[in-house]
């Protein structure tokens, strides 16, 4: 099965379901004083959104 395959089986199964909660992800989190208001971050495959 292909990577491709494999993820998007995995979130479409999930349904309403988060896969990986609602919060925010802690290492994320502890380092939130280092992102500044008005600027711009990438968050690239970062699963359902939780960290946007």
């Amino acid at each position: 099965m292909s990577q491709e395959i494999r993820w998007n089986a995995r979130y479409r199964d999930a349904g309403d379901e988060y896969l990986f909660g609602t919060e925010p992800n802690r290492f994320l989190a502890h380092r939130a004083e280092l992102l500044r208001q008005g600027r711009t971050a990438v968050s690239v495959a970062d699963g359902e959104g939780r960290n946007s």
